[in-house]
């Protein structure tokens, strides 16, 4: 049996890819919704995190630089819909590139369909309003049978599914729907990587839950094709 080991880490502890959704240039809390930076000029995120109420956000905000970005369009997966969660995915398109610096990277894709054991531990960030302040953390998740879902309603779609085994206050830790479930790769001695394997569904139900994410392996070639454009291209970082 493998040994499962959870923790948790303040932001942040490697290169950062998260950035917040904003729906107004006053209200700046990183955490109405995640995204995860995949080039310097589009973020991935939920697509039930852009279709709610509030309607599209307007802005992303970087957590590393604290650069406020206008969003110029939002791309929603065309096969998207309430009963299709295996889809819940949209890219935001930025009116100019975020300014980079020694902590902001994108994240890479990951391309494997199938979720090999070897990566037992994936992480997903969280946040806490405990006593009025905001702060975001990252939280391991263990990975078992390819992360294939084992709950009835989840097990006939392609979703990711973990298993978190520590237990949380459900007011102390809140979900950050639209954000990350990734891994980190050391890439040289000067730099990690950090892959994305998923996108933080809104069918989580608490941090000490179960956690399901939305594939991004399936998608990458739609991910491509808005980002890239048909000419063949790659991202820089690919597997």
């Amino acid at each position: 049996r493998k040994r499962v080991q959870s923790n948790i880490e303040t932001l942040p502890y490697y290169p950062v890819n998260r950035v917040g959704l904003l729906w107004n240039i006053t209200d700046l809390n990183y955490y109405h919704c995640g995204a995860t930076l995949v080039d310097y000029k589009f973020a991935l995120t939920s697509a039930f995190c852009v279709s709610s109420s509030q309607g599209f956000p307007k802005f992303i905000i970087s957590e590393s630089t604290k650069e406020i970005i206008p969003i110029v369009k939002v791309h929603i997966h065309p096969m998207y819909t309430l009963d299709k969660p295996e889809n819940d995915l949209a890219l935001l398109e930025l009116t100019k590139y975020l300014r980079s610096d020694s902590y902001l990277l994108p994240a890479c894709l990951w391309r494997n369909e199938n979720e090999n054991d070897a990566f037992e531990d994936l992480s997903f960030s969280v946040h806490s309003n405990f006593e009025a302040i905001s702060r975001g953390f990252i939280l391991s998740t263990a990975v078992k049978h390819d992360g294939k879902c084992s709950q009835q309603f989840l097990e006939e779609r392609n979703l990711f599914c973990g298993n978190n085994p520590l237990k949380f206050i459900p007011t102390i830790c809140k979900v950050d729907y639209g954000g990350p479930i990734s891994r980190i790769v050391q890439h040289n001695f000067d730099m990690d990587l950090v892959f994305l394997h998923g996108v933080v569904s809104s069918l989580n139900k608490g941090c000490d839950n179960v956690l399901v994410g939305t594939r991004v392996a399936p998608h990458v070639a739609w991910i491509e094709e808005i980002v890239l454009g048909m000419d063949g291209d790659q991202f820089i970082f690919s597997p």
